[in-house]
């Protein structure tokens, strides 16, 4: 780990006192270049013990779970192990959870062609924390996560099986340009408040 990012990160949380500390699942840069976007790992053991021991080693270091989100990809790298299985044995090893990105699963369920709702509950339930949603954008037949739309049909209904699948402490609205009036915003969060309150009654 960098030791003046560290400390940064020192900084911020003595402010801001955050209930998890969070990461992509993925790479941005190798020694000889900074790619300057998430890009996905090969899901072998290997990278299950790189990413497990660094979210653990984070964990130790400032006293604050990690949770760690699934990124999207328009490259599908395959491995030995399923994404899914990938993931959970990431959690189980580095004792942390996830921030289901649940946009980045429904953009790479159109993109590489596998079922959302089966991918979920591929996942253990357990291990999902947080959840983090935001609009997506068609490009011909590409899905891209913009961080600029509203929050679509087909996303709503996975949403909702999030809801019932696992037990969500926390949900993240996301928009980071092309701001709708305030209305649209508080609309979406009533909606996700509702539907995810109904889930602990």
């Amino acid at each position: 780990m960098d030791v003046n990012e560290m400390r940064l990160l020192d900084d911020v949380i003595d402010v801001a006192k955050p209930l998890w500390l969070s990461d992509h699942i993925g790479f941005v840069r190798t020694p000889e270049a900074n790619l300057g976007h998430f890009c996905p790992l090969v899901p072998n053991s290997e990278n299950v013990a790189i990413v497990a021991d660094h979210a653990a080693e984070l964990s130790d270091r400032f006293g604050v779970p990690v949770i760690l989100e699934n990124a999207t990809s328009h490259i599908q790298v395959k491995g030995p192990l399923a994404d899914t299985d990938f993931i959970n044995l990431i959690c189980e090893r580095g004792n942390c959870g996830l921030l289901l990105d649940v946009t980045n699963l429904y953009i790479n369920s159109q993109n590489h062609g596998f079922d959302p709702i089966g991918w979920l509950h591929e996942l253990d339930a357990k291990i999902i924390k947080q959840l983090h949603v935001v609009g997506y954008a068609q490009v011909e037949n590409l899905y891209f996560d913009t961080h600029s739309e509203k929050i679509d049909k087909p996303l709503w209904g996975l949403i909702r099986e999030v809801a019932s699948y696992a037990s969500v402490e926390a949900v993240i609205l996301e928009r980071d340009s092309n701001f709708p009036p305030p209305q649209e915003l508080v609309d979406e969060l009533i909606q996700l408040k509702q539907l995810f309150s109904r889930t602990d009654n």
